[in-house]
Order: structure tokens, then sequence, then C-alpha cells
């Protein structure tokens, strides 16, 4: 039975309104939005996942990440039935994964995330745990604002809910937070990373 969608308490604002929210600090008086990134809207070719790149979507640079419509999972997505997937050859092709800002800054709250074995397409195959890392830089900083580490248990080898992971309030006016997978049983570079329902407030 598919889960169902869970957002975090500290994420309701997302679902309340698409008014500009008051600007976080540190934005420089831009306009802001709540956002839910469920990549449902976004076209995927099931059979070649790595010609479906995400790339510019609701205020970010989804760098690295591949649109992915999922069947019978390994991996529930989180809402819908699309996600967003990090495989080695999306970051060959478009660089290693991470939520990039083209302009302005954004805060990040929350996401779903899981794990699976080998390419993109092994999403209705194999769940791993893994544990990844999540790296935040403010605008202007070289220097890591903060790192957060959670790890994916799968439970089964069917229909295993994805993992939730809240970010600090600290989180603000981020120019980018970089993505890596730094633990998986199968070798990180064989490990794929499928995200859902990123939460965050884009200051475009």
């Amino acid at each position: 039975m598919k889960p169902s969608v869970l957002i975090p308490l500290s994420s309701l604002v997302f679902l309340v309104s698409s008014k500009p929210l008051a600007n976080p600090a540190g934005t420089n008086a831009r306009s802001c939005f709540p956002i839910l990134a469920t990549f449902e809207e976004l076209s995927a070719v099931p059979a070649l996942p790595e010609l479906t790149n995400v790339g510019f979507y609701d205020y970010l640079n989804y760098q690295g990440f591949d649109v992915l419509q999922a069947g019978v999972n390994a991996v529930w997505p989180q809402s819908g039935v699309k996600v967003a997937a990090n495989a080695i050859t999306g970051s060959l092709l478009h660089g290693p994964p991470a939520f990039i800002a083209p302009s302005g800054s954004f805060s990040l709250a929350s996401l779903y995330f899981g794990c699976v074995i080998d390419t993109v397409e092994a999403v209705v195959g194999f769940p791993e745990s893994c544990t990844i890392a999540f790296e935040a830089f403010k605008q202007g900083k070289s220097t890591p604002l903060g790192t957060v580490t959670k790890q994916f248990n799968p439970t089964g080898l069917a229909n295993n809910a994805m993992a939730v992971v809240e970010f600090p309030d600290s989180w603000t006016g981020l120019a980018s937070v970089q993505i890596s997978i730094v633990g998986a049983p199968s070798t990180t570079a064989l490990a794929v990373l499928l995200i859902d329902n990123v939460a965050y407030v884009a200051c475009p």
C-alpha cells in the first residue's frame, strides 16, 4: 500500500499560501515564494531517464538530477508517480548533485529521499540503505554554513517509504546545497539517489 503524503509541521506554510512571503533575513528584500517541488508536471522517458534532465525547475537548478517516472517500486515516490533521481550518468553529464539558485537565494526546509542500486532504471529493482550528506552554502560564502547527514533504511524489497530530512531554520539565504552519497553497501558509485517533495522558499 502506498504511504500517505506527510509534510513536516515546519513546512505547512508551503501548502496554505501561494502568495509571496515575507523575505527571510539576508535576502535583500526580494520577493519570495513557497515551493513544494514534486516533479509531477515534468516529462519523463522511462527507458532513457538520462535524456530527461530536471535542470531549472521551480526557481532552482537541480544539477545532476533526471526525471524518473516510477511504476512498481522498490521505493515509492512520496507523492504522485515521479521523482528526481541522481545516478552516475547524471553526475557525469550534468555535474554532481546539487540545488543551486541561478539568482537570488533560497531557504531549504525539508525533502524526502531513498536509494536504489545501479542505474536509474533500477528503481523497479532493489532498494538499498544509504547515507546522504547535504552541505549548505550562503550567498557569497565559500565556507559551508553547515552539513546535515541522514540515512535511508529500507525494510523490504518493494514499496519502501522514503525517509524525510528536515533542515535547520538557519538554512536561509542559500546559494546552493551540495549533495553527496557518503555511504552505501553497493559502493557510492552504484547507488542512485531519489528525491521528492522538496520544500523550500525561493527568493529569485
